[in-house]
């Protein structure tokens, strides 16, 4: 016959699940109070920065990180690169707070043998 466990055992397990729970609880309702309270509402800081240039067929790719260093989330944002009289275009859909997107555009000159700007053009609120 199988031994039970103890009645010792089992109330002392449970309890320490329902301090683990209350802990979480607890540190997640700080988590969201704070945030509510901080008053965070600085606008959409979109920010590129050049990762690659790599020759493809017919032209150069410039690979990119575009990141939202501000607290508003940023919806369609465009990113521009000029080269020159060149221009191509890139967009994403959504940029969250704090958060970071890859991209890539392609230009028929070289990037590396000119001015190259890549900027945010512009963004929309979700």
């Amino acid at each position: 016959m199988a031994k039970r466990a103890s009645s010792a055992d089992a109330p002392l397990l449970e309890w320490a699940t329902g301090v683990l729970g209350a802990l979480v609880f607890v540190v997640m309702l700080g988590v969201c109070v704070s945030a509510g309270l901080s008053g965070a509402d600085a606008p959409p800081d979109v920010r590129t920065r050049v990762e690659r240039i790599a020759p493809v067929h017919g032209g150069y790719v410039v690979e990119f990180v575009a990141e939202n260093a501000g607290d508003q989330t940023a919806a369609d944002i465009d990113i521009i690169a000029e080269l020159g009289a060149e221009e191509a275009r890139a967009r994403f859909d959504y940029l969250p707070p704090h958060s970071q997107r890859r991209g890539g555009v392609f230009l028929s000159s070289d990037p590396r043998a000119g001015d190259l700007t890549l900027r945010a053009d512009g963004y929309a609120d979700p």
